[in-house]
């Protein structure tokens, strides 16, 4: 099981970081400017990237329970598809919310203003990537729906989130 996490949390890093690069490096690139060292924007990129690594550990456990679940109780698998369309469903309303708006404002905020430190860097990459992914969620959430191995389905989120975020 190590083994298949550690494909999956590859898999998620790697599919992460072609989704969120275009909104995440204006953010790092400010950063540097904030920090006054690329090393600094380095660090606050692997925090960033941290949180979503936490998040992707998190789905495969999810994944697995669910799977648990579904084995010992076939009714679940049934309504695998009704679930997955109420994920979609949920997702949209949320898109439309005023909890999605305030998470995006944080977002658009960017860059936090604190000490020009590796601490803080690190810090502020953690905030980031946890903002981030509190404004992703609901697409995250379709993502996973419809297959996170779907390189269509990642490009049309991926091409979703970096409109939004202009």
């Amino acid at each position: 099981r190590a083994g298949a996490m550690a494909a999956f949390a590859g898999m998620w890093l790697a599919m992460t970081a072609a989704m969120m690069a275009p909104t995440l490096a204006p953010m790092l690139w400010r950063l540097r400017d904030v920090h006054r060292t690329v090393l600094a924007s380095l660090l606050a990129g692997l925090g960033y990237f941290f949180i979503w690594l936490v998040s992707g550990i998190a789905v495969y456990l999810g994944g697995l329970a669910l799977v648990e679940i579904a084995t010992c109780w076939s009714a679940l698998s049934r309504a695998a598809p009704l679930a997955g369309s109420a994920v979609v469903v949920s997702a949209g309303l949320l898109q439309a919310s005023a909890w999605k708006a305030r998470r995006m404002a944080r977002c658009h905020d960017g860059v936090p203003h604190s000490a020009a430190t590796f601490a803080s860097a690190w810090r502020d990459g953690l905030r980031l990537g946890i903002d981030c992914h509190a404004c992703c969620a609901n697409w995250m959430a379709v993502l996973l729906v419809v297959g996170v191995t779907d390189l269509r389905a990642m490009i049309a989120i991926g091409v979703a989130i970096t409109l939004e975020r202009r």
